[in-house]
């Protein structure tokens, strides 16, 4: 597959895989996902420490170039990334302070939320057949009804966009593209604190999705924990969605040691090849790879290894959807 395709990825499957529960299909995604924007300017993020966030607004700007440099994930924005083929979106988002205003953020402040979120309509009117999972998995300086506030303007943004629950938290194997296809929804959007599901039937909750993490500097360590987790089948049987996390994780005393250095550099470059290295070979399907998760996506062939293991699926997945029963839920 030419990278020219990987904006209709999912559009190009072979038909048997459209059939396929999504948690079974191996699927590129970004750690941290829409830090590629993160602002300077804006201050230290209330996800840092009180200390380090006063810290940042007295030092002429040197302690807000270094959580800089160690808190970009990604080099590319969000619409670059749909286009590349990335389909899952690791999130987080506060309410920033003094303000009303919804941002992303990591270490400091990314776009405003809804704005991001209304530019990703041009995508799908332009690739109708693919499917986003944007998973917004840490909240900061928010209330209750502050998520309450939150999921109302994110459905006032796509909320024509959403794939509804609808009662398929347990019966995920009926979500596959081919089902999907049949309706407006293009993006399965995970909250990860409580809500109420009765108010927003277009919001997956935390349940449908499991993000193992390996929490470690070291590649070595990192393989060893991705490859004993797949050949012990660790992953539950089932059809939620599962991430598989190619990333290494900072300790204070790694950030010290290279003030002057970056997370890509330092662990990000190594991180990502020996995941794409350890994860070349392997299958997508039931206890196996789903979701795929690296910092900088660009780097060490990471899309198209994943998109293409899925060419390597076994054959046992199954086929046979009960279409008529999905459209009546879905409804």
């Amino acid at each position: 597959m030419s990278n020219a395709d990987y904006s209709n990825w999912m559009g190009n499957l072979p038909e048997r895989l459209t059939k396929v529960p999504l948690g079974h299909l191996a699927i590129p995604g970004s750690h941290n996902s829409f830090t590629s924007t993160l602002d300077p300017s804006l201050g230290v993020a209330v996800d840092q420490s009180e200390s380090i966030q006063n810290l940042g607004s007295s030092c002429c700007g040197a302690v807000i170039k270094i959580i800089q440099r160690w808190s970009t994930n990604q080099s590319m924005a969000m619409l670059d990334q749909l286009t590349a083929g990335i389909r899952y979106f690791d999130l987080r988002v506060c309410k920033k302070p003094d303000t009303e205003q919804f941002h992303f953020l990591h270490g400091l402040y990314g776009d405003n939320v809804k704005s991001l979120l209304g530019t990703i309509k041009t995508f799908f009117e332009d690739n109708p057949k693919e499917v986003a999972i944007l998973d917004m998995n840490h909240f900061y300086n928010m209330e209750p009804s502050d998520h309450d506030r939150l999921l109302w303007e994110i459905e006032d943004t796509v909320g024509d966009l959403l794939v509804p629950v609808n009662g398929y938290q347990y019966k995920l194997w009926s979500l596959t593209l081919a089902n999907i296809w049949n309706h407006p929804g293009r993006i399965i959007l995970i909250y990860h604190n409580p809500f109420n599901a009765a108010t927003f039937p277009k919001i997956w909750n935390k349940n449908v999705i499991q993000s193992p993490w390996p929490n470690t500097s070291s590649k070595e360590y990192l393989v060893d924990f991705l490859e004993t987790n797949y050949t012990e089948k660790k992953r539950p049987p089932g059809y939620t969605f599962y991430v598989w996390q190619g990333c290494l994780t900072p300790g204070t005393g790694t950030i010290a040691l290279r003030l002057c250095c970056s997370l890509k550099n330092v662990l990000a470059r190594p991180a990502t090849t020996a995941f794409v290295n350890w994860v070349k070979n392997k299958a997508p399907g039931e206890y196996r790879i789903n979701i795929c998760l690296v910092d900088f996506v660009e780097m060490a062939d990471f899309i198209p290894v994943v998109i293409g293991i899925n060419s390597q699926s076994s054959g046992s997945f199954r086929e046979e959807i009960e279409e008529d029963i999905f459209a009546k839920e879905y409804e």
